[in-house]
């Protein structure tokens, strides 16, 4: 599969991964959050319902208190008179307090006066639950201990829920004993809920849960107003959400469940913005898929083919090529440099590889020469020295007057000069091994210089050797000294006027060189690349071995010898010796 397939299926499934994780994010997440937030919304208003129940019996258990309190209510319940009553104990007491319970119980638990009042029919009403006649000593609702004890709530009678205040009748100034309980009610209705719901903006309803009981018994307990009830929760449909509340009576004991539908308007905006959410990050993922299809294919997929396709062209061709790269600062920048790094090292290889085979037949033709010249030199030399020894005794028998006796000493030179030729075509093809030791080179060359200098009557020419800090190198000193005779000789016969040979030195952390320089005419162009060739001379009477001997001892050190011409002053030869 191509790597540009690769790229787009990985994106695409990195994508979709992305899509997914978020789908599921929203939905567990951030989904249920709208859930917690709508339950959270819900319960307040449940509790508003409940704050408002709160109030009403709070408002009641306040007027409750309020006439607890007054004196003539505390000195009717000591003696009762038909004046309290007719001030107090009439309908329009009920009705404009809008009460429907109203009992006066003395401190022996009986009831001096006791109505129940319904309101809208403004008429008395008979409940078994508030009997008249005295009540037992254990109802919770006669149960203080001081002015200040009360019971207030909800209490499950015959005709449904109603509020209750229960306080001590006391005087006005706390002074003196108790004196009974005051009791007060009001029915908890359809029109009661109604001022609730629109108080509260939330639908409620009442579904009472036991009927008919006003003990203190019973084994079933819920909190009471007061507390904060437990709040359950069930899901109508995908609009409503339904919240129930089971309240307790005075006696603690479950009175009725308080329930509200509320609109499922959180979770509706939830669900609309998962939906939105996840359709804008579909998008936003396309389009980054897009994106990155487009940035991979520049900056990844393009310049890979690129090397791909180059590399298969050299394998096809066999022809190393460098690859032309746009200029990039990343890996594949890298590569292709690193690429075209190891194309030029092969190429040089190539070359070198090429070189010394070339240098390798080029030792061997040499190695040939050389033995023919040393085959061909013995078998003269003998010979030479037999002829040069008649001629020294023919000369012998001639008068120094005769003339005879100047054509005898040209010959004799003739075989001296050929007799010199043998002897270097011996040194040129005898094997080279030098014996090398460290020591200073700069040293070594003014030593050598003075020496050749003495030995050869250099009085037409000035030598200088180049001061300086030791230069330590292992070399030959016999051999080295042979090279730089020949170099001086070389360099005199190019001056034969006379003038400076200079000596100097350079290096660097691999090799120490010697550079000769001379005055004179320098290399020709044809000389140049010829200069180290056995038997090739540019002198009428030179044997053409001197350099081709002195790159022989060089190469037998490891180093190197080279020559070319000095800023147009003259020639250089260049001797290297590694360190």
């Amino acid at each position: 599969m191509p790597i540009r397939t690769k790229i787009v299926l990985i994106s695409f499934l990195v994508v979709t991964l992305y899509v997914g994780l978020d789908f599921v994010l929203q939905r567990t997440i951030i989904r249920s959050s709208f859930e917690i937030l709508e339950r959270q919304q819900a319960q307040r208003d449940i509790e508003r319902c409940l704050g408002a129940l709160r109030r009403e019996i709070h408002h009641l258990d306040q007027f409750c208190s309020d006439w607890a309190a007054r004196d003539d209510t505390y000195a009717y319940v000591q003696e009762a008179n038909g004046k309290y009553e007719a001030s107090n104990l009439v309908p329009s007491t009920f009705i404009d307090n809008a009460l429907n319970l109203l009992y006066l119980l003395n401190e022996r638990r009986h009831v001096l006066s006791g109505a129940i009042y319904d309101i809208e029919q403004a008429e008395p009403l008979v409940m078994p639950d508030f009997p008249l006649g005295t009540w037992p000593e254990s109802h919770p609702l006669l149960r203080h201990r001081n002015e200040d004890d009360r019971t207030a709530g909800l209490i499950l009678t015959s005709r449904g829920i109603m509020l209750v205040s229960s306080r001590p009748i006391s005087s006005s100034n706390a002074e003196g004993p108790l004196r009974g309980t005051l009791i007060m009610g009001r029915f908890l209705d359809d029109r009661f809920m109604d001022m609730v719901s629109e108080q509260t903006q939330v639908s409620t309803r009442l579904r009472t849960i036991e009927a008919g009981r006003n003990d203190a018994q019973g084994s079933n307990h819920a909190p009471r107003l007061d507390d904060t009830p437990a709040i359950h929760f069930n899901v109508q449909d995908e609009h409503r959400l339904r919240a129930c509340a089971v309240v307790s009576d005075v006696f603690g004991k479950p009175v009725f469940q308080l329930s509200a539908d509320l609109p499922r308007e959180i979770t509706e905006k939830g669900n609309a913005a998962t939906r939105m959410d996840t359709l804008a990050a579909l998008a936003v993922a396309l389009v980054s898929l897009l994106i990155l299809i487009v940035l991979m294919r520049r900056t990844v997929i393009e310049p890979l083919s690129r090397l791909t396709s180059h590399i298969s062209r050299i394998g096809a061709s066999g022809a190393l090529s460098l690859i032309d790269m746009p200029l990039r600062s990343d890996e594949f920048h890298v590569l292709a440099r690193e690429f075209n790094t190891m194309v030029r090292r092969l190429r040089n290889d190539a070359t070198r590889r090429e070189r010394a085979e070339e240098a390798l037949r080029e030792s061997q033709r040499l190695a040939e020469l050389g033995e023919l010249g040393a085959s061909v030199a013995h078998e003269i030399r003998n010979p030479l020295a037999g002829i040069s020894s008649a001629i020294q005794v023919i000369r012998g028998g001639f008068p120094p007057q005769d003339p005879r006796r100047n054509v005898i000493e040209q010959a004799l030179q003739q075989v001296t000069r050929v007799e010199q030729t043998v002897r270097q075509l011996l040194r040129y093809a005898s094997p080279w091994d030098p014996i090398k030791r460290s020591a200073d080179l700069r040293r070594f060359a003014a030593a050598a210089c003075e020496s050749i200098s003495a030995r050869h009557g250099f009085s037409k020419h000035a030598v200088s050797v180049e001061p300086g800090p030791p230069l330590i190198a292992p070399f030959d000193a016999a051999l080295l000294e042979q090279v730089l005779e020949n170099l001086m000789l070389n360099a005199a016969h190019a001056m034969p006027d006379g003038g400076e040979l200079e000596i100097a030195f350079s290096e660097d952390d691999r090799a120490a060189r010697i550079h000769v320089r001379d005055q004179g005419p320098g290399f020709g162009a044809d000389a140049l690349p010829r200069a180290f060739e056995p038997f090739y001379t540019s002198k009428a009477k030179g044997t053409g071995l001197g350099l081709s001997v002195c790159r022989r001892i060089l190469t037998a050190h490891g180093g190197s010898i080279r020559a070319e011409n000095h800023g147009g002053k003259g020639a250089e030869i260049i001797l290297e010796l590694p360190k």
